[in-house]
């Protein structure tokens, strides 16, 4: 004959309704993951009340979409949800302070101090937390790198005041020349350091999100076959990933772009509203591709040599503007202030409009040709394949350019 022991039956019951509250918990959490997918609870020590705002970027339907919200603070609390995919950059504003940090697909918690905004914590996110641990090991080279720009910028004003005459002249030529060293030997210690850190966190948004590797790339402290084995290291997850995929396009459009490569072709719609095509010049004129923008004072500056050049060559050549405008009255403004009309004057994506809007066309020729910076020129031979390209106006591209032409065209 067995004896059961009442209180066994009641931790029997205790713990079965430990389960079930298991279980039950577990489903609230599921369930509200799938209809919100990020939970941000904040606090802030030194207010109890106030309004906090927080805006983020999202990508559907080839468009990127500002999606922002504004909530009350009660007691020192507030609480933001919504729906990401992935991790992206979140600004929150606070009493006209900016906080950017990496928010994902999670519970997370943030917590400011009012007296010392800028120090925050955020809990929940990896990639904040990758964040934090690649800035505390950059941190000395970042400071450095600060200090050497300071320094550049003061003496490139120094300078600026200076006649070539002044005893001054070439002593702050030379220190310039010495902290720029500094700096670029920081810079090239900075990208190693991106490159070690995506070896050791193959699963990290970061370097992605942050933008780091295509500033490397950009700047030509990576190269993109370097680039290219950093980037087949990233768990598969982060390859559909929007940013990678951007980075990924741009990565074969500056390898797309290279000396000896076929120039990628496109069709677009000049000022005048007629269709224009890179193949249609081909085995007829050699073209010269001038990436530019109506603010930018080295584009104008050098727009009196290409002038020149095309009225010397303009039997063999053909000058294509290609303008980074995001304004269309701005870059008419500029086509007639002057004078390029003796060019095919383009913009780098079809329809301003839309683009402003958030809508990406991969056909735009900005997606095609690498954006690093204006201005840029790309020659063309006739038989469609680049020549060469130079990167920003300068005496020596422009006496390089001068070379070349005399070379392919004679004096």
């Amino acid at each position: 004959m067995s004896i059961r022991n009442p209180h066994i039956k009641y931790v029997e019951n205790k713990n079965m309704k430990k389960i079930k509250l298991l279980f039950f918990l577990l489903f609230i959490q599921l369930g509200y993951c799938k209809s919100a997918s990020f939970l941000l609870n904040g606090s802030v020590k030194g207010l109890n009340t106030g309004v906090v705002e927080l805006s983020y970027m999202t990508f559907k339907n080839n468009k990127w979409i500002e999606n922002k919200s504004s909530t009350p603070i009660n007691e020192g609390k507030f609480v933001f949800e919504g729906q990401i995919d992935e991790p992206v950059i979140a600004i929150l504003m606070l009493n006209n302070n900016e906080l950017r940090m990496y928010i994902e697909p999670a519970i997370m918690k943030l917590t400011i101090d009012v007296k010392n905004i800028e120090y925050y914590t955020l809990l929940g996110s990896k990639t904040q937390t990758d964040y934090l641990t690649f800035s505390l090991m950059s941190k000395t080279n970042d400071e450095l790198f600060e200090k050497y720009v300071a320094e550049i910028r003061f003496l490139n004003k120094k300078l600026s005041s200076l006649s070539k005459d002044s005893p001054e002249y070439i002593p702050t030529s030379e220190k310039i020349k010495v902290a720029s060293q500094k700096a670029d030997s920081i810079y090239h210690l900075k990208t190693k350091m991106i490159a070690d850190f995506i070896v050791s966190h193959p699963s990290s948004y970061y370097p992605i999100l942050s933008n780091a590797l295509d500033v490397y790339v950009s700047k030509d402290y990576l190269s993109e076959d370097s680039a290219r084995i950093l980037f087949d290291k990233l768990d598969n997850k982060l390859k559909n990933y929007r940013k990678s995929i951007e980075f990924d396009r741009y990565l074969k459009a500056r390898v797309n772009t290279k000396q000896g490569k076929p120039a990628p072709d496109f069709t677009t719609i000049d000022y005048k509203g007629e269709s224009i095509s890179l193949s249609g010049f081909r085995n007829k004129k050699y073209v010269l591709i001038d990436f530019w923008a109506s603010w930018c004072v080295p584009c104008i500056k050098g727009l009196p040599y290409i002038r020149n050049f095309f009225e010397k060559y303009k039997n063999e050549l053909d000058i294509v503007f290609v303008s980074v405008d995001t304004s269309k009255s701005n870059w008419l403004s500029a086509i007639n202030k002057y004078d390029m009309s003796f060019g095919y004057n383009v913009l780098s994506v079809k329809d301003v409009e839309k683009y402003l809007h958030g809508y990406r066309d991969d056909n735009d020729i900005r997606n095609k040709y690498p954006y690093d910076g204006v201005p840029k020129y790309i020659l063309i031979d006739k038989d469609g394949k680049i020549i060469k390209s130079w990167t920003g106006y300068s005496e020596e591209n422009e006496k390089d350019m001068n070379q070349l032409f005399k070379k392919i065209f004679g004096d």
